[in-house]
């Protein structure tokens, strides 16, 4: 559809527009303006075309800059960075999609919210609408009981037993808080506007209000692709306040095989080896209970593979 839109509209300007749709997104394969309309602003159009017409279905659109059309790939990046596309990498990234750049839609009702906490003077206005960008640190942390995340979030602190005796894996991460709705929505198997719909704006409010006071709110989570969440009022609230990024905990459940691989690569690990392995992954490390549990669980489930079967 909005590749027939924007080949009628600008077909005198192009020689090329490949764009690939669906429910949920847009890939956009390619786009080449003829060498005499370069630099006269049709590009731009185009993607404000594209751009709104994904924001009013509530597409994501992704993308790959590249220079094989005559381009400059970095200025194609912060062209597309001009647009409200992030890297799709780190915090930002997306298994979903191969292409390095994404862009989640913007919804109207958020905006129409933000802009009634701003009436009522919770924020700056120059702070409501600031893209996410390539930061190292968590902005809005200061709002959030970083100090007891590992008292309510286990798994954290236990991730080796968690893998192995509560099949699943917690993960702190770094995102937006449009990306945390968008990951409840996705949970729900809902759209955006439906994750917010029953969310009380009083309450919103209050906590905006509340963490611009010195007010800490525990951490909340998301399971991955599960109706099980806590924390939409308190990413909203954040959102209000220009967070760039909150701290959410993503809760992952494996089944018996997928934890069975993940456990396979680590067998004859020191426990100082393990200690650093999970170091990298982005844990403090592992404790004793962490090592007994995976001792035993290599020495009944692995080294007796062909004898032991899952319960």
């Amino acid at each position: 559809m909005i590749e027939k839109i924007l080949r009628d509209k600008y077909g005198d300007y192009i020689v090329g527009l490949d764009i690939y749709e669906n429910r949920g997104s847009l890939i956009l394969s390619r786009i080449i303006v003829k060498p005499e309309s370069r630099g006269s602003g049709i590009g731009k159009k185009i993607m404000s075309d594209l751009i709104t017409y994904a924001d009013n279905n509530k597409q994501i659109v992704a993308l790959t800059p590249s220079s094989d059309f005559g381009g400059n790939k970095n200025r194609l990046i912060q062209f597309y960075k001009s647009f409200g596309f992030k890297l799709n990498k780190g915090y930002h990234k997306s298994y979903e999609f191969r292409e390095a750049m994404i862009r989640y839609p913007k919804l109207s009702e958020i905006k129409k919210l933000i802009k009634n906490l701003l009436r009522e003077n919770l924020n700056r206005p120059t702070m409501l609408f600031k893209e996410e960008s390539e930061i190292s640190s968590c902005d809005c942390c200061k709002y959030f009981d970083m100090e007891n995340i590992k008292n309510t979030y286990s798994g954290l602190e236990h991730p080796l037993y968690y893998i192995i005796n509560k099949d699943s894996i917690e993960k702190l991460k770094y995102i937006s808080p449009e990306k945390y709705i968008h990951a409840v929505a996705d949970g729900f198997g809902v759209s955006y506007d439906e994750a917010i719909k029953y969310v009380k704006h009083e309450n919103v409010k209050k906590y905006a209000a509340d963490m611009k006071r010195g007010d800490k709110f525990p951490v909340g989570f998301y399971k991955d692709n599960k109706s099980s969440q806590e924390g939409r009022h308190r990413a909203l609230a954040a959102m209000s306040l220009g967070c760039e990024y909150i701290p959410v905990v993503v809760i992952t459940e494996i089944n018996y095989m997928e934890k069975l691989a993940m456990i396979k690569p680590l067998v004859g690990m020191t426990r100082e080896e393990l200690d650093q392995e999970f170091k990298s992954r982005g844990y403090h490390g592992i404790t004793n209970l962490d090592y007994s549990n995976f001792e035993r669980f290599v020495e009944y489930n692995i080294k007796n593979e062909n004898k032991w079967k899952p319960l």
